[in-house]
């Protein structure tokens, strides 16, 4: 008999159907319905089709969509704060016992008779209050209230509470960073932020507000390109390999194209990266005086560099199909070694696009993901390394 698990997708209400379609793309089977706030699937899928049981080096799909996900999500209906406090705090000590650091995100719905945030506090100190009794230790190794996944050390364990209702709460545990399959099998589709959302840092220093897509990138993405999992003990790996999470770093050449005004060249800069931005308009005056930037005044999509760079970075403005053949190009061509591109749409209908960049990031890409971030409007990131 095939096993069936349960799938918990946050996502934005308005966009779950859009979700729907693409776990049905990704050859996902099984039940699918929405929270009664509609910024949730539930997905009963079999083991073959969403889980890495059958091939251990399968991923999840990409979820554009989904801001977060629980995977293998046990349910307790209809259950005392203290049954779910019991049954969780021993979930925990089987997972995080010996397994180093870990994060308790306590998530709600957002339907108006979901539970309030007094029943996410006691249900937190009561887990708490448990471990205390039983594992103090393990209180040490745990991350400070809704503080994202702390990537730094290895392996981290992300459990994840997900008020329902009153009546239904749910628990998922996995260890996305561990070279275990069953668990780095999720890593496409996991953010560090508690629900997937992003914390902006205000900083009225950029150029524009839309440094912060490529900031929330840089920090949305840990496990992409094999995130922490095959770091020594010493915290260090050879770069590139698992272990290397992807990040823009001091000495990394960059292009930035469409660059204008500069908010994504100001984040690399501020990095130590060397950028070459290009675009018909200039960047800031201050940027444009940086002593590590080079401008090229152009059509970003006609530029090539002249030899592999370490990251492409656009947010350009143009029609998707445009957007996807740029990136295919710099990809199949081995243009850059890492990218981040948003992809912007004009309505509901472009998101048809999206399965052809899957495809295209699924031939050439190491790894990648594709999201919706919190920073993005009517747009996803492509996030990823070849």
């Amino acid at each position: 008999m095939t096993d069936v698990n349960q799938h918990i997708f946050l996502c934005d209400a308005e966009r779950a159907a859009a979700l729907g379609d693409e776990l049905r793309a990704a050859g996902v089977s099984g039940e699918m319905s929405s929270g009664a706030d509609g910024a949730a699937l539930f997905v009963e899928a079999t083991a073959i089709a969403l889980n890495s049981d059958s091939d251990p080096e399968m991923l999840a799909p990409a979820l554009a969509f989904a801001r977060q996900s629980l995977p293998n999500a046990e349910l307790f209906a209809d259950a005392s704060v203290n049954h779910i406090v019991r049954c969780a705090s021993q979930a925990v000590i089987e997972a995080c016992d010996d397994a180093g650091d870990w994060a308790l995100h306590i998530l709600r719905a957002e339907d108006a008779d979901a539970p309030g945030p007094n029943r996410a506090r006691l249900l937190r100190s009561e887990i708490e209050a448990q471990l205390k009794k039983r594992r103090r230790r393990l209180l040490r190794s745990l991350a400070p209230d809704d503080a994202p996944v702390d990537v730094s050390s290895a392996p981290t364990t992300l459990v994840q509470l997900y008020l329902e209702s009153r009546e239904r709460t749910w628990l998922s545990i996995v260890r996305p960073g561990a070279q275990a399959s069953s668990d780095a099998f999720w890593r496409r589709c996991l953010s560090p932020w508690p629900g997937g959302l992003w914390q902006a840092t205000e900083n009225r220093e950029p150029p524009s507000r839309a440094y912060r897509k490529l900031a929330e990138a840089l920090e949305q993405f840990p496990w992409i390109g094999g995130g922490i999992g095959d770091v020594d003990s010493a915290g260090e790996g050879p770069p590139g390999s698992r272990g290397a999470a992807l990040a823009i770093q001091a000495g990394d050449r960059v292009v930035d194209l469409g660059a204008s005004p500069g908010g994504w060249s100001w984040v690399a800069l501020q990095r130590g990266a060397r950028v070459l931005a290009v675009d018909r308009s200039p960047l800031r005056a201050d940027l444009m005086q940086h002593a590590k930037l080079d401008f090229v005044q152009g059509d970003a999509f006609q530029y090539r560099p002249e030899s592999p760079v370490d990251w492409l970075i656009c947010d350009v403005i143009a029609f998707p199909d445009r957007i996807l053949e740029l990136l295919r190009d710099w990809v199949a061509m081995k243009r850059c070694r890492n990218f981040c591109v948003t992809v912007k749409f004009r309505g509901a209908g472009d998101y048809g696009v999206l399965v052809e960049l899957k495809n295209m990031l699924n031939k050439h890409a190491r790894d990648f993901a594709l999201r919706r971030l919190s920073e993005n409007k009517n747009e996803v990131t492509a996030f990823g390394c070849l």
